[in-house]
């Protein structure tokens, strides 16, 4: 372990751009303990990631880097390897590597936590070729089956090459992992937290309320999470519909906004509300930047994801403020609730419209039912998924990468 404190730990972002993985980053550099840890944020460019941490007093370094293209190749619900992209991004990984690592000589960390997929591969390289250890924080869950199945393999032998240690915030990242390539022991388990100060049911809920005019009668339903068609937003619309004309007073704002590869699917939601007619039950709120007050103004949070997910953080803002949860059954976030069976939260099947419309039925006629889950949601994110849990645990973590 290097001999001086705090020690200088640069995170790598793939990003610019606020999701879910930048607040993550954001939250973990802004509350590392500075007795102990120095952080520095290197983006591919300026964006709303540097914006944010400079406000917030954390050194950015914007290292412009060729931009890795998507591989992913949607063909209707199915995504298969796009082979193009895969070949470009061969192409593009070791320009990028150099230069990240040049940048790297400059800052002279003691440690690097890269972030996102594919800045774990080139992050972790440029670390290597400075000779400081890498911890790769992963938060994407990629289907095993992409790749011809060799994904998993492809996981672990770079872990090997790459990184001291491991964190994902979920199980079902960290099982994708063959323990006889990377050592178990070196991948840990650690979910997303938020401030629950920050986040809690004492925000006022009447400024949202107010801008999109809805009375103190209507029962207003959220979602919150980027246009893409495994968040199912085109699932709660449909329940919606089958729900409006017995309970009238309910009304739907959806919170998000498209990246640009993605800009159809919001298109497609705007035409199924109009087509549906419910025009005047669902809200398009676009990006926002006041979550907390978003979320005070709900009186119901749905999480509608149709694929794998883990420990979004849209979800456990919503818990942390004391909001009744409605959320499918997938992996990633079952384990987030699997210690007290499922009582802080309704589990419905992923892409059941009908399942869904009853979820929300049971909730919009009882206001015990809904004080009571959303009583479960905020008691958990306090002591499961609070921002002090999760930076002491990546902390370890860190000092563990530094001893190896």
């Amino acid at each position: 372990m290097t001999g001086r404190s705090p020690f200088r730990i640069c995170f790598i972002s793939g990003a610019s751009e606020m999701g879910g993985v930048e607040h993550s980053t954001l939250y973990l550099a802004e509350n590392l303990d500075r007795t102990q840890w120095s952080p520095v944020v290197v983006c591919p460019a300026e964006g709303m990631l540097s914006a944010r941490c400079r406000e917030r007093g954390i050194q950015v370094v914007v290292t412009p880097i060729p931009v890795m293209r998507d591989v992913g190749l949607r063909l209707g619900n199915r995504i298969f390897t796009n082979p193009l992209a895969l070949l470009i991004n061969v192409v593009l990984f070791f320009p990028a590597a150099r230069r990240l690592a040049r940048c790297l000589q400059d800052i002279k960390p003691d440690l690097v936590c890269t972030k996102e997929l594919l800045a774990q591969f080139y992050g972790g390289l440029a670390a290597r070729w400075v000779g400081v250890p890498c911890v790769w924080h992963i938060q994407d869950y990629i289907n095993p089956s992409r790749g011809l199945g060799l994904y998993p393999r492809v996981l672990s032998l770079g872990a090997r090459m790459l990184a001291s240690q491991v964190i994902t915030d979920g199980k079902v990242i960290a099982d994708q992992f063959h323990p006889q390539i990377y050592p178990s022991a070196r991948v840990s388990v650690v979910y997303n937290g938020v401030d629950t100060n920050e986040f809690s049911p004492f925000i006022d809920r009447q400024s949202v309320r107010a801008e999109f005019n809805i009375a103190s009668d209507e029962l207003l339903v959220g979602c919150v999470g980027r246009f893409t068609i495994s968040k199912g937003q085109s699932i709660l619309i449909r329940a919606m519909d089958a729900i409006y004309h017995d309970y009238p007073h309910v009304r739907l704002l959806l919170v998000g906004s498209p990246l640009f590869s993605e800009a159809y699917y919001e298109t497609e939601l705007r035409k199924l509300v109009a087509q549906l007619n419910l025009q005047a039950h669902v809200i398009f709120a676009g990006y926002r930047t006041d979550l907390a007050q978003v979320l005070a103004a709900l009186d119901v949070y749905v999480f509608p994801s149709i694929a794998k997910d883990t420990s979004p953080l849209a979800l456990i803002s919503a818990m942390a403020s004391g909001k009744p949860v409605v959320t499918t059954k997938i992996p990633g976030i079952e384990e987030l609730f699997s210690d007290n069976g499922n009582s802080a939260a309704l589990f419905v099947s992923p892409n059941d419209a009908s399942a869904l419309a009853n979820a929300l039925r049971d909730l919009a006629g009882n206001s015990e039912l809904r004080f009571r889950l959303g009583h479960l949601a905020r008691t958990k994110a306090i002591t499961e998924f609070s921002i002090e849990h999760f930076v002491n645990q990546c902390q370890r973590i860190f000092l563990k990468a530094l001893g190896d």
